[in-house]
């Protein structure tokens, strides 16, 4: 079992524990960059552990990090900036059931707009980035992603959050990408 979040000594920063589930004894412990981490999830073998959330730096951006799920050991990490150059904070991570794929979706500075949904997809073995997609709602203003799921296929990423409306405030939206 495994769950992260943030540790605090000196700043935030980012702190992974491994459980084991039967006896909750704790296996391991790892603290990454200054930052939080939001959300957790295991590869399909139970091989490797991804955590994803944000890094300080100048500006937040999004930082996923892989984990060896026996030892801790850091496998990769990989962070995401927009191209605008704003920052932005991951806050769902998901694996495709094949386990090739690692997904993370959040809020990211827009060109025009306070913040878009941003999903990028990660190759699960080294941390490369395949693509990225953003989604700028209809009134240009706050947008942000806060769950995502991945198909059995794994042919199919569906994300969901907040998206400002033209004149209807804050809706529901969700977008599907193929992967």
């Amino acid at each position: 079992m495994f769950v992260t979040g943030y540790g605090f000594s000196r700043g935030a920063y980012l702190d992974t524990v491994a459980y084991d589930a039967a006896t909750g004894a704790k296996l391991w412990e790892t603290a990454g960059p200054g930052g939080q981490a939001f959300s957790v999830a295991a590869s399909p073998d139970g091989t490797a552990v991804f955590i994803t959330g944000f890094a300080e730096a100048r500006a937040n951006k999004y930082v996923t990090v892989a984990y060896d799920a026996a030892t801790g050991k850091r496998l990769w990490g990989s962070r995401y900036i927009a191209p605008s150059g704003f920052g932005g904070i991951a806050n769902a991570v998901a694996v495709s059931p094949d386990g090739h794929r690692v997904y993370v979706t959040g809020g990211s500075g827009g060109a025009t707009s306070e913040s878009d949904y941003a999903t990028v997809a990660y190759d699960a073995a080294t941390g490369a980035q395949l693509w990225a997609r953003r989604y700028n709602g209809p009134a240009n203003g706050p947008d942000t992603a806060t769950a995502l799921a991945v198909s059995p296929t794994g042919r199919t990423v569906f994300v969901t959050g907040y998206s400002t409306g033209a004149t209807s405030g804050y809706d529901w939206a969700t977008i599907a990408y193929r992967t």
